[in-house]
């Protein structure tokens, strides 16, 4: 886990209850996992449940990589959050682009259905912060 700290910047925002974290380095395949063990990790054990993961320095994710995220590591972790959480996603225009196109990506929405996980992809960081502030509010928009 200490390996997923020189790639990201991690911090709780206690004046906006959200959990703040940024890619500060282009992704090392060795450390995918770790960063998201990690962040997940953290907000699960401080009880945290508004999210901003900035992937924006992270670099695109190979398909290995993303078969993970949706096909082991999700699924566990979901199993593991109390209450609602909200995910805001802040992603470049090209990679915006390219999670649209992948096959796994109705499991965003079959998982903001079905599940206590609500996650939504952004281009703008006021956006990403508005919509986590309105679910707060109990105002569930889903502008993108």
């Amino acid at each position: 886990m200490s390996n997923a700290i020189e790639f990201l910047s991690a911090n709780y925002r206690p004046d906006l209850d959200v959990w703040v974290c940024r890619w500060i380095n282009l992704l090392n395949p060795n450390h995918f996992t770790a960063c998201y063990e990690y962040i997940f990790n953290q907000a699960i054990k401080h009880n945290w449940h508004y999210w901003l993961i900035d992937i924006r320095g992270r670099g695109k994710a190979d398909k290995g990589q993303e078969d993970w995220y949706f096909n082991v590591f999700l699924p566990e972790k979901l199993k593991l959050l109390t209450g609602n959480n909200y995910l805001a996603y802040l992603v470049m225009p090209s990679h915006f682009t390219h999670i649209k196109k992948m096959k796994q990506f109705h499991k965003f929405d079959d998982n903001n259905k079905t599940s206590s996980l609500s996650t939504h992809f952004f281009q703008a960081e006021q956006d990403a912060f508005e919509w986590l502030i309105n679910c707060r509010s109990g105002e569930k928009s889903t502008f993108k």
